[in-house]
């Protein structure tokens, strides 16, 4: 955009580029007002942006040496025509500054009413006419002038506007407490000063909502002071209620905390930084957080801006430049600085819900511009700080004017400040007055629409307690296109007493046309229960801008602002649930609908018997009401155990008291429940035994494990025959077969409980016999075998009772087994003799308690056997030659043979472990007597393995010298001897220092933990001296490419130096384990003569020489 800077005879045109920052510097000598009241003619400053061009913002700032003070300038019509001046505590002046007010004309002949308010106290009122457009009137006084009034003369300027600003020459702000150190004339205070200048808010637009963000790491905090514009103002700071008339201000203590500060009335609020020493208390030793006394006036949250560049300026000597920001938490999420999301940096407001807070230090992003920007309304303030300077701004703002221009909705009637693409809407225009003709020009290149004489009737309203007049222009105007668009209005404006100017008045505005409304879907359940709740969610929303607001009508004349409400349905019937949305620019979605069918409750219920008893089948009958044909029906029986049936059948295990529920649901989810408590009855218990009978015996049946609380009995035989008594009367079955025999109990509650067994009744002739296995082979060292044959016509052999060693007269032992299984073998074990004897054997069958038969006695011939005892076997090495095993024999002297099986031995009993072979071993001893009976024994054998060992290689040694032998042996649990042990270290070591003076050969025995033994040798040839080469050839060809010197390594602590012909070392080693190759540090040594000494370390010996190396 473009545009004219002009002060008295100072002009100067400017260009500003989109979101940048254009800086005039106004000529000093134009626009300068001395000190003192008075009016000062064409000295006012005004900003004309040049006609067709886009608005800017505009802000004003004041700097000379030490001095810098800022203002955020209001347009043309955010001015108002009334204004409550502020300022502060003029006590800490310097060099006579002043506390003060100005007043610029913006429409001539303009009468003002002033009434100063000066310490608080109102002085008269007076009146001053400013007559040209620039001409300014200034109000001074070495008192604080907060609360003065000032406002336009009702009977001569009541349409006219004026521009106020409010401050002071330079004063000081102390906190509590702070008292800095040294002088000066006026304080005995060493204080910093700076003035104050802030363009001042009219009436109208003064808020109800500010934000309360103390300057960014000043720890003492901000002063605040609040000003009424009504009587009876209630204000609340923190906690804190306060209570004001019109004009009067409350000052606050420092804060250093985030807030919010409310009133029921309009007010303005003015933040103040605090002089430099007091405002951190780090500044009381290096003044690391530079200040200087500042006020800025807060914007109200109810005027916030979406999108604003601002100048954060440097002079005068500016280095800290900061940004504070207020925005709704919608808004976060969306706001950008110089287009970078800076979303991160918001803290929420403490003790707030609804906004978010964020300091930003723009140093950290470099330069003056910055442009702000957030989908949602914010609320910004610049300041910045130097040693001994500050300034401090609002960043931007949309105060509310006499003349502003909206849209309606027509559907509605909602007024909004914006519209959507492809939505149809009116327009709406406030004006001061009352306009003879309205023509509007919706957009370049529109028809424009003329509305006069009875087309055009005001609607007066009241805003802020001033009339204004409300014109409608019914356009059904349809927007095809987004972005911003221009929208013109000439106003004719007829005569008035008041002054008022005639004419024409040209009124542009600017009108944002957005994105078409989001669309909104949304799922919930096709039917419901009455008072259940039913929850919405949200399908899709389909948009380019944030959703912030939703409007749900439920169909029951309930509706809801929530995002996904939930809502309970009092009536039953069909409803139509509806949802609309709107975004952050005010578009409004179309209303989507859905269907939902409310229902009526069921009521569940259920019957059960009086009389229930434990392990008996209870029958539950349903007697709910529901409100379809279909259920869910879940049954809780109260132990553990559900069921889905509608009439279930239940058995309880177990007695007691139980709570049984029934949860029934219907369609949607409709849910009943019904509950009662029902004792179960403990079920009688009895039972009887089958008596294993045959027909010819009597009977007592007996109930057997009988619970204490049975009042009767009822047996039924099955024959025809029944019984009441606990232990039935003796009964005989006429026949014998099958019987199908039953108990009833009842119990003193009514539970009855019956048993029933099916018996079978024997025929009264048993038939018993039995059959022996091999039975010409019985020896006595092994058990008898006797098989069963005993059966009966009808019915079961229920007993047999054996004797095996039967006689006449004699004492008899009985072996009995009570229901036998035919063809059962049965053993018996006689005495161990070398004799055969012959055993009686006689069988018993029952069939019943007095059926039986016998059979036998049957001679059975047991012959005598042999007895064998077989000791523990020793292992043997498997080098050892073959043994006789003397171990096995038999023991009672019967007549026959035995023999050995097994490896490695043979029949007669010679083992050979070589043939065996390395392991473990069962070794079987067989003794068969003459008559074919034997015994067999075995025992186990094991054949170990021998070491194996390696003596190592022969060696030879220097006289003197030692080696340490390379054995190598393996094998279990090993031990070690050398001979002879003359020389050695240790002669049970595998590998002990030999260090003979003579040649020797050792042997090494080895013996493993079984005893078995190896051995090897090693020779120790000792020689006299070392044989020392004179030349070597180290030429990488892999002959004698090292100095090697035999067995010197035998010495193991010799020393070895070789010198150069400079008597150089180049090789020096402690043993001989690497041989020299001719290198000095790395490198070949040249060819030649190398001197040697070698010390031995033994006994004196010493060998010295000369090695020549040849390449």
């Amino acid at each position: 955009t473009s545009g004219v800077v002009s002060c008295g005879t100072f002009i100067q045109p400017f260009n500003v580029v989109a979101n940048t920052v254009t800086e005039v510097v106004v000529d000093r000598n134009a626009s300068y007002i001395s000190p003192g009241t008075g009016t000062s003619n064409n000295q006012g400053i005004k900003v004309l942006i040049d006609d067709g061009k886009p608005k800017a913002v505009v802000y004003g700032h004041v700097f000379a040496g030490a001095r810098s003070a800022a203002t955020l300038v209001l347009p043309k019509l955010a001015l108002g025509q009334k204004y409550f001046a502020i300022a502060y505590d003029q006590t800490l002046s310097v060099n006579g500054s002043q506390s003060q007010f100005d007043i610029v004309c913006v429409e001539p002949n303009t009468k003002l009413n002033i009434t100063p308010r000066e310490n608080g106290v109102l002085l008269p009122t007076f009146s001053v006419t400013l007559t040209n457009v620039g001409d300014v009137y200034q109000y001074q006084s070495d008192r604080d002038i907060t609360g003065s009034y000032i406002e336009v003369d009702a009977s001569t300027s009541s349409c006219k506007r004026f521009a106020a600003f409010s401050g002071s020459s330079a004063v000081g702000i102390l906190s509590p407490g702070c008292n800095p150190p040294g002088s000066n004339s006026n304080t005995g205070l060493n204080i910093s000063y700076d003035p104050l200048f802030q363009q001042l808010y009219p009436l109208e637009s003064w808020g109800k909502v500010f934000p309360l963000v103390p300057f960014f790491d000043r720890n003492t905090g901000s002063i605040y002071r609040v000003l009424a514009s009504e009587d009876n103002t209630t204000i609340n700071i923190g906690g804190t209620t306060q209570r004001l008339n019109k004009g009067q201000f409350y000052t606050t203590l420092p804060i250093n905390t985030v807030s919010i500060i409310t009133a029921d009335k309009p007010i303005t609020v003015a933040q103040y930084a605090l002089t430099q020493y007091c405002a951190d208390s780090r500044n009381r030793g290096n003044n690391a957080r530079p200040s200087d006394p500042d006020m800025v006036i807060l914007n109200p949250l109810e005027y916030s801006i979406k999108d604003v560049t601002m100048y954060s300026a440097l002079k005068q000597d500016i280095r800290d430049q900061y940004l504070n920001v207020v925005i709704p938490n919608t808004g976060v999420a969306s706001f950008t600085i110089n287009g970078v999301n800076y979303s991160n940096r918001f803290s929420a407001v403490p003790g707030n819900s609804t906004y978010s807070y964020a300091q930003v230090d723009l140093r950290q992003i470099g330069g003056t511009s910055f442009n702000l920007k957030s989908d949602v309304a914010f609320n910004a303030m610049a300041y910045g700080f130097g040693d001994f300077e500050s300034y401090a701004y609002s960043a931007g703002t949309n105060l509310a004017s006499s003349i502003f221009i909206n849209a309606v909705r027509p559907a509605t009637n909602e007024i909004i400040t914006n519209a959507c693409r492809d939505e149809v809407f009116d327009f709406r225009l406030v004006l001061p007055y009352m306009a003879s003709k309205l023509i509007w020009i919706l957009e370049p290149g529109d028809t424009p629409i003329t509305q006069e004489g009875v087309n055009l009737t005001p609607k007066p309203i009241t805003i802020n307690g001033k009339l204004l007049f409300e014109y409608r222009l019914p356009a059904d105007k349809v927007y095809k296109q987004v972005g911003t668009k221009q929208i013109k209005i000439i106003s004719t404006i007829p005569p008035t007493a008041g002054g008022c100017p005639s004419g024409d008045e040209t009124l542009n505005f600017e009108f944002e046309v957005y994105d078409p409304p989001p669309t909104a879907t949304f799922l919930a359940q096709s039917s419901a229960c009455l008072n259940n709740p039913v929850k919405f969610s949200l399908n899709a929303i389909n948009g380019n801008r944030p959703v912030i607001s939703y409007f749900w009508d439920f169909g029951d004349g309930t509706t809801s602002t929530e995002k996904e409400p939930v809502h309970n349905f009092t009536s039953e019937g069909l409803k139509t649930v509806s949802l609309s949305v709107k975004n952050d620019v005010a578009c409004v979605s179309n209303v989507y609908q859905l269907p939902i069918k409310i229902l009526k409750q069921p009521q569940a219920n259920f019957a059960v018997a009086n009389t229930s008893c434990s392990k008996t089948a209870i029958q539950f009958t349903d007697q709910s009401t529901l409100n379809d044909n279909s259920a869910i029906y879940s049954w809780d029986f109260g132990d553990g155990t559900t069921s889905t049936d509608k009439n279930p059948i239940h058995i309880y295990q177990k007695s007691g008291n139980y709570i049984i529920k029934l949860v029934l649901k219907t369609e949607a989810n409709c849910e009943s429940n019904f509950q009662l408590s029902k004792t179960i009855f403990e079920l009688p218990t009895a039972d009887f035994v089958d008596p294993n009978a045959c027909a010819r015996d009597n009977i007592v049946f007996k109930a057997i494990n009988t619970s204490s609380d049975i009042v009767s009995y009822l047996w039924n035989f099955g024959d025809g025959s029944t019984a009441t008594e606990k232990d039935t009367p003796p009964h005989r079955f006429a026949t014998p077969g099958t019987y199908v025999i039953s108990l009833k109990v009842t119990s003193s509650n009514g539970c009855e409980n019956e048993v029933k067994k099916t018996i079978v009744i024997s025929s009264s002739n048993p038939n018993a016999g039995f059959s022996v296995i091999n039975v010409d082979n019985l020896c006595s060292n092994q058990p008898v075998e006797f098989v069963d044959n005993s059966n009966v016509q009808i019915g079961k052999i229920v007993k047999l009772e054996w004797i095996f060693e039967y006689s006449i007269g004699g004492i008899n032992t009985k072996e009995v087994y009570d229901l036998p299984v035919k063809g059962t073998t049965y053993t018996h074990k006689y005495p161990n003799t070398k004799e055969t004897i012959n055993y009686q054997v006689r069988l018993r069958a029952y069939s019943g308690n007095d059926c039986f038969e016998d059979f036998g006695p049957k001679t059975i011939t047991v012959k005598g056997s042999p007895e064998v005892v077989f000791t523990p076997l020793a292992g043997i090495c498997i080098d050892k030659p073959k043994i006789t095993i003397t171990q096995a024999r038999e023991i009672i002297g019967i007549s026959g043979g035995g023999v050995f099986t097994g490896n490695g031995i043979s029949e007669d009993g010679v083992f050979d472990p070589v043939i065996a072979g390395i392991g473990k071993h069962i070794i079987t001893y067989t003794f068969t007597s003459d008559n074919g009976c034997n015994d067999i024994k075995e025992q186990e054998i094991e054949v170990y393995p021998l070491p194996t060992v390696n003596a190592g290689e022969d060696v030879t040694i220097l006289i003197g010298g030692q080696t340490t032998f390379k054995s190598v042996a393996t094998g279990n649990g090993l031990t070690y001897q050398w001979l002879p042990s003359t020389s050695l270290n240790d002669a049970t070591l595998l590998n002990p220092i030999a260090s003979p003076k003579e040649s020797t050969l050792y042997t090494l025995i080895v013996t493993s933990k079984d005893g078995c033994t190896i051995s090897d040798k090693v020779n120790v040839e000792v020689a006299t001296k070392p044989t020392i080469p004179n030349t070597f050839t180290p030429n990488g060809d892999g002959n004698n490419d090292i100095w090697n010197i035999k067995y010197l390594d035998s010495y193991v602590n010799a020393r070895m130096t070789i010198f150069n012909r400079f008597g150089n070392a180049v090789f020096n080693s402690t043993g001989y384990d690497i041989p020299w190759d001719g290198r000095y540090n790395g490198k070949e040594v040249p060819v030649g003569v190398y001197y040697y000494i070698i010390d031995t370390k033994v006994e004196g010996k010493k060998f010295t020489g000369s090695v020549t190396v040849i390449r």
